[in-house]
């Protein structure tokens, strides 16, 4: 216990002198920070890291550092050996809160310091255990300060300066790899562990061509390595790791080859933005992620919604987005999500409108529209739900709104049974042919069924001993049409004298009604028999009963047409024999 307390108690004091000192001890150094750049502090603790420099207390050389020496060990930079002396000469500093982005930035905490490396990220020198650490700045730090001899953008010493003559750097050197002339000469190389602005600049270029996905640090680590290697393979050249002058020519060319990135599970953007965000963003947009989703990490969730956008487009549902996928998702005509969008009751608008319009003209209602998706409008979808293999849910989805004003909408299964509220062409005929019989004041046509064309058929029903209902079905429309298109003279009784050949034509006519009647026994006997052996092949085969329920509705009316068109014949050969 005394051993332990009596160490604590020196380090301590040991931390306190050098901060009380701080100012004396970083006057003796200065004048070696002379030259240092804040690039250059990302670069140097980017080292450490990927190096993994031990935590050494009282360290202040490459390899083995403590919080304060991993600064220091960058050329004497800070000025001192100590947390408090460089917090304490800093010509700029504030809160946590208050921070620019501006990569090189000192971070103190009490007793304890770091570097920011940008993206909210900081590099420092933890402790024994964890040694040096790449981690979130969040709730570790209590403020920022310039690192007293270091350059931020054109000025010394840390006299402040602005991040726009470090980006113009940056943007200099970058020019030089894009130029056809190499940036190394002939026996020179960046490879594993180098550093500086050339290797900024190397970076920016294969981030730029996609090969790239971290910031630019200047320090040339195992990604940069894995970057350089994979446009060396696109690029046809030896895949080396290493970046000579035949690498730089080819990253210099207009025609460089550009990373081929598959998206997929698992891969997450370096910080705030990047192109899973992108995407996780657009797939928000056509309705196949929640925004709450859009982390910038490719889980599950992404995947399903890709897999979910493909299958909807057409596309392969692999749940990854290779270039020509992402060029679809991002494109202006990107199909929504056709499982999504329902209309849910009290839903107003004029595409409600649109659609109550569209189910009254497939028949599914009578209802004026009204541009609120209410009960009615609510019944008619599910029934138009029902009748086109759909779920009735009575909320029409994206996709199910574009069936209804498809060609390949069903329509409804009593469409042909005219009734008040009914619009369209049919009515106008049924109009005309009431008109002809007399049923109908003849004053035009309207299109629509209303209570006078209700009427006049119930009377026509009434008067030709067909049960009055006041709904044209297709029995009341074919026997009305027969009507109005027999023969005037046919109405009236004959007026010729009963000697002008009395026997002989009615014999004619007879046989010719026998003929016509047991032929029509014989079509009629024909479908009934055909009928029954259907209804025994479904019985024995339950599946097709699902598949042709639609069918069956219009596959009868042939027979319902037939059946009613032998009844108006021999009611029209009962009228002219009387």
């Amino acid at each position: 216990f005394f051993f332990f307390f009596f160490f604590f108690k020196q380090k301590t004091a040991y931390e306190m002198l050098r901060s009380l000192v701080g100012s004396e001890m970083c006057i003796r150094d200065r004048v070696k920070a002379a030259s240092l750049t804040s690039s250059g502090l990302v670069s140097h603790a980017y080292r450490a890291y990927n190096e993994h420099w031990s935590y050494v207390w009282g360290g202040a050389s490459p390899g083995a550092v403590d919080c304060s020496g991993l600064i220091y060990s960058y050329g004497g930079a800070g000025g001192c050996h100590s947390s408090g002396g460089m917090i304490a000469n800093s010509p700029e500093s504030g809160s946590i809160g208050s921070i620019p982005n501006i990569p090189g930035l000192g971070l103190w905490t009490n007793g304890h310091v770091g570097v920011y490396v940008g993206n909210g990220m900081a590099i420092d020198a933890e402790n024994e255990r964890l040694g040096v650490c790449l981690k979130p700045i969040a709730g570790r730090w209590s403020k920022w300060f310039k690192v007293s001899g270091v350059s931020y953008g054109g000025g010394s010493g840390g006299s402040g300066g602005s991040a726009s003559s470090s980006s113009s750097s940056s943007s200099s050197t970058k020019k030089s790899i894009q130029s056809s002339t190499p940036i190394v000469q002939k026996d020179e190389t960046l490879q594993l562990g180098s550093s500086g602005d050339m290797v900024k600049a190397l970076q920016t270029r294969l981030g730029e061509l996609g090969y790239y996905k971290y910031s630019d640090t200047g320090y040339f680590g195992n990604e940069t390595k894995e970057a350089l290697e994979a446009f060396q393979a696109k690029a046809g050249l030896n895949v080396t790791g290493i970046f000579d002058s035949k690498t730089a020519t080819a990253l210099s060319s207009d025609n460089a080859p550009k990373a081929t990135t598959i998206y997929a599970k698992g891969m997450k953007d370096d910080g705030d933005t990047g192109s899973v965000r992108d995407i996780q963003i657009r797939l928000s947009q056509l309705d196949y992620l929640p925004a709450e989703s859009i982390t910038g990490y490719f889980g599950d969730e992404t995947e399903t919604a890709v897999a979910t956008f493909q299958s909807s487009s057409n596309l392969e549902a692999t749940g990854t987005v290779p270039p020509e996928v992402k060029d679809k998702l991002m494109a202006e005509n990107a199909l929504m999500n056709p499982n999504k969008g329902e209309m849910p009751l009290g839903t107003t608008g004029e595409e409600v409108t649109k659609v109550q319009q569209k189910l009254r003209e497939l028949r599914y209602t009578t209802a004026a529209a009204t541009g609120t998706y209410n009960e009615e409008t609510m019944t008619a979808a599910k029934a138009f739900q029902e009748f086109n293999g759909m779920n009735p849910t009575g909320s029409l989805n994206r996709g199910q709104r574009e069936t209804l004003f498809s060609a390949n909408a069903v329509k409804s299964p009593t469409y042909n049974n005219l009734k008040l509220g009914t619009y369209g062409n049919d009515v106008k005929v049924l109009e005309e042919k009431l008109s002809t019989l007399g049923y109908l004041e003849n004053k035009g046509t309207s299109g629509t069924y209303g209570d006078d064309v209700k009427d006049a058929v119930s009377s026509f029903q009434d008067e030709n001993g067909m049960k009055s209902t006041g709904v044209a079905d297709v029995a009341t429309r074919v026997a009305i049409l027969a009507e109005a298109n027999v023969p005037e003279n046919t109405h009236t009784k004959t007026t010729q004298s009963v000697s002008a050949s009395p026997i002989n034509p009615v014999k004619e006519v007879d046989n010719q009604d026998n003929g016509l009647n047991i032929a029509w026994a014989v079509l009629i006997f024909t479908i009934m028999l055909g009928g029954a052996a259907s209804v025994v092949f479904l019985k024995r085969n339950p599946y097709f009963i699902k598949k042709m329920r639609l069918s069956l509705i219009h596959i009868s009316e042939p027979t319902r047409l037939l059946s009613i068109s032998y009844a108006v014949f021999c009611l029209k050969k009962k009228k002219k024999k009387k």
